[in-house]
């Protein structure tokens, strides 16, 4: 019996749930639903040994991103329901690109000084902040930014991914009757990225090192992903999928929340990680990547109290984080389907 047969008698809330469990979209009919499970689990099965994982939160003030190790395949597939995932965090870290357009110093020697300057509490202070990185407008032409995203590519391709993951952006108006000026400055960067990438990709294909997987990720998906994982468990049951119970409804149907999902519900989940309060995840932060984690943990590393940094200056970097460990827990989640789905074929 093929999975697509051993799926036809589900009910739609457990199709819509395993979606969400594998990171795809939960709305369609059933056999789209249906077919998009299976090809993600079909793909989840022919993934080798796709360990490092780069995960970026689009910005041009405040691109952020992660490098973050997942445990081999063999690692996930002994992992018991409800262990905690293993990651390593190799690098993790915030760039303003505004300072390689004004070519005012190099990006790193910037990072420690962006991320811990005191965010603006007036709108006063807000406007004067803005005004005195005031850049001429041919900083932002495609000539310009181009040279921008290369050197952002190549210094990611530096750290020797599997994966590269981009949070993909849409053009989005704020309420106002045209789209801002920014929003449309960082989806010129976000294509151009992606031109990058593809453009490196078939020039370096007859190399024998294979070139990183690319992955654009919704923002939504992400956000909704892990606030749901409070009211609800992010692995598949097994016994949910035995023959015979796939008829069933889910006693616990998929209910995603409604109101916004605010940046501090983001950050207080990475802050839970890392302090130690949320039990699904077990993170190992190394060298730089301890430090950036240090900034999100109110109790911080040394035997002196600290003040952990406000909610506007963490949450790019809490975003990068979500996003890799999200895509970790989806393609665990695929893997799993995917041994499920083959023991409904015998």
């Amino acid at each position: 019996m093929s999975s697509a047969a051993a799926m036809t008698g589900w009910k739609a809330a457990l199709l819509r749930h395993t979606a969400f469990l594998m990171g795809l979209s939960s709305t369609g009919t059933k056999a789209e639903i249906a077919h998009a499970v299976q090809q993600r689990a079909r793909q989840a099965s022919q993934t080798l040994d796709r360990r490092r994982v780069i995960s970026v939160d689009m910005g041009i003030r405040n691109l952020a991103y992660c490098v973050v190790d997942m445990p081999h395949n063999e690692t996930f597939g002994q992992r018991q329901h409800g262990s905690k995932l293993p990651i390593t965090v190799r690098h993790w870290s915030k760039r303003d690109l505004l300072l390689g357009l004004q070519d005012q110093q190099h990006p790193s020697e910037a990072l420690e000084k962006e991320v811990r300057a005191p965010a603006p509490t007036t709108r006063k202070e807000a406007r004067r902040s803005s005004n005195k990185d005031v850049l001429p407008k041919t900083a932002f032409t495609p000539s310009a930014l181009s040279k921008v995203a290369f050197e952002v590519v190549t210094g990611l391709l530096q750290h020797q991914p599997d994966v590269i993951l981009i949070e993909r952006q849409r053009f989005r108006s704020g309420g106002q009757a045209a789209v801002q000026e920014w929003t449309v400055r960082v989806n010129m960067l976000e294509s151009m990225l992606w031109a990058c990438l593809h453009t490196l990709q078939e020039t370096r294909s007859t190399g024998t090192v294979n070139f990183p997987t690319m992955h654009a990720i919704s923002p939504a998906s992400v956000a909704n992903f892990w606030i749901a994982g409070k009211h609800m468990d992010l692995e598949p049951h097994a016994e949910r999928y035995q023959a015979g119970s796939g008829i069933m409804e889910l006693q616990q149907p998929l209910k995603l929340p409604r109101k916004k999902i605010e940046k501090k519900d983001k950050v207080q989940i990475v802050r839970s990680w890392i302090e130690g309060s949320r039990d699904d995840v077990n993170l190992c932060f190394e060298g730089e990547a301890a430090q950036t984690a240090d900034l999100f943990n109110s109790k911080g590393r040394s035997s002196s109290p600290k003040q952990a940094l406000p909610v506007t200056k963490l949450d790019d970097l809490a975003d990068s984080l979500l996003q890799a460990l999200a895509w970790a827990r989806w393609e665990q989640n695929s893997r799993q389907i995917e041994r499920l789905l083959s023991g409904l074929n015998h």
